[in-house]
């Protein structure tokens, strides 16, 4: 963890690539530039009485103008930023160029060769605008050939102070490139030599160095949230924040929150999204998470530092109710665990997930054998806990309530929380139906922002895949509810349509780890 951070080569090959070609074009476009400056001289009288401080309205519709081939607009938009030097057009002929280089839908080429020739501009108010720009499009930045162009541009301009922005675009998952491979890695690295990773990630979350931006936006704190989520990649097991957190010093309420968290709950959020899930249950002036919390704290307390490993938020709620209800549970290790939830599905049937497969063209593994080794001591109590609610009838007599609604929508999947609820008579799942304006289908479940704000004390969360009465090929999570485990970190469980009175039960987290739980019957 603490050994210097090892940059690995710039870009994926691809992105490499793709850099290499833009060069070519932008060599070509140059010579054609020159052609262009040449015939646009002829064409305004040339000699003395051509102008160059005059304003060019043709310039600006140059860089407007999407026509002709690759290579004649990249000429065209070189010749018109250059005949804007000098000239009232300059400012307009920045912002155009600019509005290029945010445009997702516009050719890599075309984007990249904007924001270079921005970097380039001899003003040095300009050039320092461009800088600005990059910080603010790093985080953003769905191309991954962009973000390797901007990333190589941090460091041939040593932008060190874009270091936030670059670990805020790390942040951000990226299933198609390995780790050691992400260009925002290696750009971090050579802007901080000799820095460890973690060490910079938790530098940008003491201090963002990033302006909040206008009212709302809290980039700063954005940038905190994501440098968090850097350090919780890097660090699983939690100890190393830990031990940063215990010495740490700072005004910073997301700083006191980490504290908050480990003291307290001896677990630590992982993601932004977790972190606003954490800033809810500390809330003093919320009567009913301050008495969970004091339950949790209570059974945290008598946790060996072997079961605190990787505990996260999501493994609360289930200490919690084995604390009170199935108090063995919190005296076993994790081999125990192994153990015991390998006893309680021997003999149940299995339904594997056959509509994606992996690079290798393998499916997914759904079995505890091959799982355990990536699930903590806090997972498996989890999976323990949620499969003894799976016994309850009332439990199961509900969920088949919601699925029959489910069924009959045609325009959505449903979902929602399973929660302790004395209203409800103890472990109940509690339906969310995505408002129409979210709805994306019968294939996917938006969830609901009421579903967020009252699942705080939720055991997990729940949806149907329930489009077709058998639906034996779609068991188990899709790609899409993987991303929402990984970004949400909660519990989650799927229930498939096999016939109209069976569904095959799936449990899933954040790390991919998908566990066939097999199957419950009405």
């Amino acid at each position: 963890m603490n050994e210097p951070h090892q940059p690995s080569p710039p870009t994926h090959r691809r992105f490499a690539a793709s850099n290499a070609r833009a060069a070519a074009i932008a060599a070509r476009s140059a010579a054609l530039a020159a052609a262009c400056a040449s015939a646009l001289t002829a064409c305004s009288g040339g000699g003395d009485n051509a102008r160059s401080d005059q304003p060019s309205s043709t310039s600006l519709r140059a860089l407007d103008s999407r026509d002709g081939t690759l290579n004649q607009r990249l000429a065209r938009m070189e010749q018109a930023w250059i005949a804007s030097a000098n000239t009232p057009d300059r400012p307009a002929a920045r912002q155009r160029l600019k509005d290029v280089a945010w445009t997702n839908t516009e050719p890599f080429q075309v984007r990249s060769r904007a924001v270079q020739l921005l970097a380039d501009d001899p003003d040095p108010a300009g050039a320092d605008d461009t800088r600005e720009m990059v910080k603010l499009m790093l985080p953003r930045e769905q191309s991954r050939g962009m973000v390797a162009m901007l990333c190589q541009l941090c460091v041939d301009r040593n932008w060190a102070d874009a270091t936030p922005a670059l670990v805020r675009s790390y942040a951000r998952i990226v299933d198609a490139v390995a780790e050691q491979d992400r260009s925002e890695r290696w750009a971090i690295g050579q802007l901080n030599p000799g820095q460890p990773l973690f060490e910079i990630a938790f530098g940008v979350f003491l201090d963002p160095r990033t302006d909040p931006g206008p009212p709302g936006a809290n980039f700063d704190q954005r940038a905190r949230a994501d440098a968090w989520a850097v350090m919780s990649r890097l660090d699983p097991s939690g100890r190393e924040r830990r031990r940063v957190l215990a010495t740490a010093s700072s005004p910073s309420p997301d700083v006191r929150l980490m504290q908050r968290c480990a003291n307290e709950l001896a677990a630590l959020p992982n993601t932004p999204a977790e972190m606003e899930w954490a800033t809810s249950l500390l809330n003093e002036r919320d009567e009913a998470n301050s008495a969970w919390r004091r339950e949790v704290s209570a059974a945290a307390s008598r946790l060996t530092d072997a079961q605190r490993d990787s505990l996260a938020l999501r493994h609360l709620e289930p200490i919690r109710w084995a604390a009170a209800s199935e108090p063995f549970l919190l005296s076993q290790s994790r081999d125990e665990l192994i153990s015991g939830l390998t006893a309680r599905l021997a003999g149940r049937p299995s339904f594997q997930r056959r509509v994606e497969r992996n690079e290798g063209g393998e499916l997914r593994p759904e079995s505890l054998a091959e799982n355990a080794p990536h699930l903590s001591w806090g997972d498996l109590l989890a999976i323990h806990v949620l499969d003894r609610q799976l016994e309850n009838p009332a439990l199961v007599d509900q969920l088949f309530a919601y699925v029959d609604q489910d069924r009959r929508d045609r325009t959505t999947e449903y979902g929602g929380i399973i929660m302790d609820s004395a209203r409800l008579g103890g472990i109940r799942p509690i339906l969310f139906v995505p408002r129409t304006a979210a709805r994306e289908g019968d294939y996917a479940f938006p969830e609901p922002a009421d579903m967020t704000r009252q699942g705080d004390r939720a055991m997990g969360v729940f949806h149907f895949h329930a489009a077709e009465l058998e639906m034996l090929e779609h068991t188990g999570p899709s790609l899409g509810d993987l991303r929402y485990a990984a970004a949400s970190g909660r519990n989650c469980l799927v229930f498939t349509s096999l016939r109209e009175r069976r569904l095959a039960v799936d449990y899933y987290q954040g790390n991919g780890v998908t566990i066939d739980l097999g199957e419950i019957p009405r």
